[in-house]
């Protein structure tokens, strides 16, 4: 006969819950459950790492190119401000 929980039901240890583990053992046993969630999200924070890098080099460059732009403009107008006279 198989033990249905009645009456006559042998009390839980904390060993055979699992409870009394701990150290590495009990580590290993949480990374197995989490690992699979870890290397579900790595690819999506990776992409997203890259994307920052990118989009901040853009907009780095785009300021420097503006700020160029600007001084070059400036440059010719004093250029032909000095012609004129």
């Amino acid at each position: 006969m198989t033990d249905t929980g009645g009456p006559h039901r042998r009390p839980t240890r904390a060993a055979d819950t699992g409870a009394a583990r701990v150290g590495a053992r009990a580590t290993m046993g949480d990374m197995d459950a989490v690992l699979p969630y870890i290397l579900a999200l790595a690819p999506t924070v990776g992409v997203a790492g890259i994307f920052y890098v990118v989009m901040k080099n853009i907009l780095e460059g785009d300021r420097r190119e503006r700020l160029a732009q600007a001084k070059w403009e400036a440059q010719q107008r004093a250029d032909k401000g000095d012609e004129r006279g």
